[in-house]
């Protein structure tokens, strides 16, 4: 989490609450280090207050997208809809654009879904080593996960 990301309207040197934003490594090398959020409630459960910071930061992977894109596969470009369920990992998403191929031609998808549980898929879920930064989000320009249902697409 980052206080401070070029161009995002969540960028603040402090929260609602006053309290100072700072840097805050949630996750390092695969392993939960820390909750951040509000004041309040990182008091109530204990924790250090970290403050309520807007801005999500998440590093790269390794292997490159087009290496993601060797053999079969279906790319989703764009959704209609997606949601996933905090509690249960639960997710599901309405595809608007994809492209599918059997490791050769590249063709152009629509409708359909994608459904599955993010604890499962995290199994093996990876990031691209190219970045993007959308607002208030600065992470991976593409993941690429396992173990998700694709059903319905034309």
């Amino acid at each position: 989490m980052k206080p401070f990301l070029p161009n995002s309207t969540e960028t603040a040197p402090y929260d609602n609450d006053g309290f100072l934003l700072k840097p805050v490594a949630v996750i390092e090398k695969d392993l939960f280090k820390r909750a951040w959020g509000h004041y309040r409630f990182t008091h109530y459960l204990g924790g250090e207050p970290t403050g309520n910071i807007g801005n999500i930061h998440i590093l790269p992977g390794k292997r490159s997208a087009e290496e993601f894109r060797q053999g079969p596969y279906i790319e989703v470009v764009s959704f209609s809809d997606f949601q996933c369920d905090p509690v249960t990992g639960d997710f599901g998403g309405e595809i608007r654009l994809a492209y599918a191929s059997n490791g050769g031609n590249r063709i152009p998808v629509t409708g359909g879904s994608i459904s599955g549980n993010i604890k499962e898929s995290q199994k093996e879920f990876y990031f691209s080593k190219e970045s993007q930064t959308v607002n208030n989000f600065c992470g991976p320009e593409t993941v690429y996960l396992m173990n998700a249902n694709i059903t319905g697409a034309r």
